[in-house]
């Protein structure tokens, strides 16, 4: 993301400008995690601090060409990663708690994920509806953050439900499902012109809303289709390899 031969201007899919934010995040982890867990407060202020100092740096130049490259750089990210920690930290200490083992304590977290799902769609909504949405993008991503993380907490706790292995897999496909369900709408509708369509303007910029709704369909089935398949035959066999030969 240093170079936009490599970020704005790749030929590569375009959201795989995440892999460096992951990459960045695995070589800083272990020289950060020590001094966190010591002082998990502290720590994680100093890392919201470096996040809003460089937003509100980058927020002036917003419309600018510059903005467009500092946007999803890897300092824009540092708050959200400490949430993850904390969340992260935070199951890792209660649940050795014995108060989790009482059916209410169960029951107050599962009657809050409906309340951290409706105030995270509140959030996302407020967010996709706004005129400057790159700029509300910036200035919200720990605020979402923070209700994802409510969410999460509420669900580890919560009653143990039946659809659990569902969500598993679905966490266990959701990366490639990211990753490939972006550029799988662009060759549907451009390339492939699947469901068919003619002429000049795609059918949702003429209000085709039969179009629109079989679209949407076909986009989602064909990206969670692909990402089965990525990571069934390709990930897991790899992984497989390679933690022999590491062993």
């Amino acid at each position: 993301m240093f170079f936009p031969e490599s970020y704005l201007s790749t030929d590569l899919n375009g959201v795989t400008w995440t892999l460096t934010v992951f990459a960045l995040f695995y070589i800083i982890f272990p020289r950060i995690v020590k001094p966190w867990l010591q002082h998990p407060l502290l720590i994680s202020l100093f890392m919201f601090g470096i996040q809003y100092c460089y937003t509100f740096g980058t927020l002036k130049s917003y419309g600018s060409e510059g903005f467009r490259e500092m946007f999803n750089q890897f300092p824009a990210f540092l708050g959200v990663i400490a949430i993850g920690m904390g969340c992260a930290f935070i199951y890792a200490k209660l649940i050795r708690k014995s108060f989790f083992g009482y059916k209410t304590v169960r029951i107050f977290f599962t009657l809050m994920i409906p309340v951290a799902v409706y105030l995270l769609t509140l959030a996302l909504k407020k967010q996709a509806v706004s005129e400057k949405i790159n700029y509300t993008q910036l200035l919200n991503r720990i605020p979402i953050a923070c209700l994802f993380a409510l969410l999460l907490i509420t669900m580890l706790f919560g009653v143990r439900l039946p659809f659990r292995k569902i969500t598993a897999f679905l966490a266990g496909i959701s990366f490639n499902v990211y990753l490939w369900h972006q550029q799988i709408a662009v060759w549907l509708k451009y390339r492939l012109r699947i469901p068919g369509w003619e002429g000049n303007d795609p059918p949702n910029i003429l209000g085709d809303e039969m179009w629109m709704k079989k679209y949407n369909l076909t986009a989602w089935v064909s990206a969670i289709a692909i990402a089965i398949t990525v990571t069934y035959l390709f990930e897991k066999p790899i992984t497989k390899i390679l933690k022999k030969k590491l062993e």
